[in-house]
């Protein structure tokens, strides 16, 4: 499961979908609000185990430096998270 930033590069956005991720979660970026609603659905999601019986991960993916706007992610509200 990841959930990402809405304004993450095409880079980090392409190797997600490469990798094949089935449930994905954009939050409005740098919003900590938004992020923690989609926290709260993908531990709804994290509930149901996998084909294998194991429970899936929770990944948050973001850029630490955007570079269109030149703004940093909120690391440290995003670990506290």
């Amino acid at each position: 499961i990841v959930v990402s930033d809405q304004l993450n590069h095409a880079s980090i956005i392409d190797a997600v979908r490469v990798a094949g991720v089935r449930n994905k979660f954009a939050y409005a970026h740098s919003d900590m609000s938004d992020l923690e609603s989609k926290l709260a659905a993908a531990s709804e999601l994290q509930k149901k185990p996998k084909p294998n019986g194991e429970h899936p991960l929770i990944l948050i993916i973001t850029d630490g430096v955007f570079s269109m706007d030149g703004d940093l992610a909120p690391l440290p509200k995003i670990v506290e998270l």
